[in-house]
């Protein structure tokens, strides 16, 4: 393995981490990530840093899990076996299925927590974050795998959903630009067109970077509403939320769910129920972090396809709360730098 080393030596690893984080800040979270098997994890929860096979003693008195506080997975559906497994002959290569992704990997690793007690039971579940995550818009290694430029935008707004749903904390998307000549779909994950190649200031927006970045500005700051989403009424084949606003309005986030193999096609319709009072309602498509279109409509009979959409109460720039806007001014070349 990679390590070259004892399983030992990584738990005395975040155990000297863990302390010394804990020590000086109580309040912070300790994150493992990059564990790519359940084999690691496994051998990780066993073993304490006891040199002497990992056994527990009063020197050496807690095996690994005892040493870190969230989980940061790794998710990539288009080869992980969400949408593919070739051997099984399972092909589900569409947006939804691809954002149960995060989901599969979490339950995937939450067995073996659960071997260990590590289930909200015994001991706290693990909080989860996910330290890479993306899917393809080309692949060149041949058709089996999920990889198109509308999956991928539609895969990564409909994953932001999930996350909030599922607990995820935050979500690291791979990454910030394209690189070509990365195996397995990874040279076309960029949110931005190859910034290797691409001279200041003339840096290129790819539709998932766009898309993101529409979903972010849309839902940051809000705050899921279950009661408010149940009361929706959402019919099959359609994916409805409500999210609270810090000035208790609503923003709603809708699309039409995918349920073919290399499909994006979806399509429904939406009605608001009369009990909201709604008598004009605002459409923000995926592209409106650069467009700025907000489009009034009529609460019922909202075409839907798989793209995901954003319905506000309001005709504001962006659904509740938007982030603050940082100026980044220039150190003065006068300024003597701090080490």
């Amino acid at each position: 393995y990679i390590l070259k080393a004892p399983i030992q030596h990584y738990v005395r690893t975040i155990r000297i981490a863990y302390e010394v984080i804990k020590s000086l800040s109580p309040d912070d979270y300790v994150v493992v990530a990059g564990f790519g098997y359940q084999s690691f994890l496994n051998a990780v929860l066993r073993n304490t840093d006891n040199p002497n096979g990992g056994t527990v003693t009063a020197e050496f008195p807690h095996r690994g899990g005892a040493y870190f506080d969230i989980m940061g997975l790794h998710s990539y559906p288009h080869f992980d076996g969400t949408t593919t497994n070739i051997g099984a002959g399972f092909y589900a290569r569409h947006s939804d299925q691809a954002a149960e992704g995060m989901n599969y990997r979490r339950d995937f690793y939450q067995e073996i927590f659960d071997r260990y007690g590590y289930d909200g039971v015994t001991y706290p579940r693990k909080r989860t974050i996910v330290t890479e995550i993306n899917v393809p818009r080309e692949f060149d290694g041949g058709g089996a795998y999920f990889a198109t430029t509308v999956g991928q935008r539609n895969y990564i707004m409909k994953t932001v959903m999930n996350a909030i749903l599922a607990d995820v904390y935050q979500i690291h998307v791979y990454g910030l630009s394209d690189d070509p000549g990365k195996p397995f779909g990874f040279d076309k994950m960029g949110l931005y067109q190859n910034l290797n190649s691409t001279s200041a200031y003339n840096q290129v927006m790819n539709p998932e970077g766009i898309a993101y970045k529409t979903t972010a500005d849309m839902l940051y700051g809000t705050t899921y509403d279950a009661a408010r989403t149940q009361a929706m009424n959402v019919p099959p084949g359609i994916k409805g939320y409500a999210l609270r606003n810090p000035d208790n309005t609503y923003t709603y986030m809708l699309w039409a769910a995918t349920t073919q193999d290399l499909s994006e096609a979806a399509f429904g319709t939406y009605n608001f129920p009369a009990s909201f009072g709604y008598s004009q309602v605002y459409k923000k498509e995926w592209n409106f972090s650069q467009t700025g279109a907000s489009t009034p409509i009529g609460p019922s009979g909202i075409n839907l396809d798989a793209t995901p959409i954003f319905i506000t109460e309001t005709d504001d720039a962006g659904g509740g709360a938007n982030p603050p806007v940082v100026s980044l001014t220039p150190p003065s070349p006068n300024v003597s730098a701090p080490f």
